[in-house]
Order: C-alpha cells, then sequence, then structure tokens
C-alpha cells in the first residue's frame, strides 16, 4: 500500500476505458470498443477500506486480501481457505 498507483488500483470500484487508437473499430461507423470492470467486492468503498482482493486458488480456497486504515489504525488482513467468498 506505499505504492500510490497499487493502492489506487485495488481501491478503484469501476474502471472504463476506450480501445487504443489503431484497434480495429467495433462497426462499420468506425465506433471504438469501449470497456468496463467493475470490482464486485461488497467491502470496498466502505469506511477505512482503502483496498481489497478476493479470488480462489487450489491450494488456499477462497481468499481475501484487504487493508484498512482509519485515524490512525492501519491493518493489513489476508484471509485463506474461507468457506466461501461471500
Amino acid at each position: 500500500m506505499k505504492l500510490e498507483v497499487f493502492r489506487r488500483i485495488v481501491g478503484t470500484k469501476v474502471f472504463e476505458t476506450q480501445a487504443l487508437s489503431g484497434s480495429p473499430p467495433l462497426d462499420a461507423k468506425g465506433a471504438t470498443n469501449s470497456y468496463r470492470w467493475e470490482n464486485s467486492n461488497k467491502l470496498l468503498g466502505k469506511p477505512g477500506i482503502l483496498g481489497c482482493k478476493t479470488g480462489i486458488t487450489t491450494a488456499a480456497g477462497p481468499c481475501f486480501a484487504g487493508y484498512y486504515e482509519m485515524h490512525d489504525i492501519k491493518l493489513a488482513l489476508v484471509l485463506c481457505h474461507s468457506k466461501s467468498l461471500d
């Protein structure tokens, strides 16, 4: 969380962008592809939660990594092998 670019990425709820110039057009009118990604993590955006990542691996099962910062409290949490991602 010391790297600003990392904090920005893991703290992003929604990211939208257009295809790079020079990419093939989406249709005959020359429209370009649009892309939208939404972070499905329900904790992101709650007070103090500055970034989090969920995922599943065979070895660790459902996992969560998160970062909380409020007032003088800074906490990093990693949870592996939970019963679910909910």
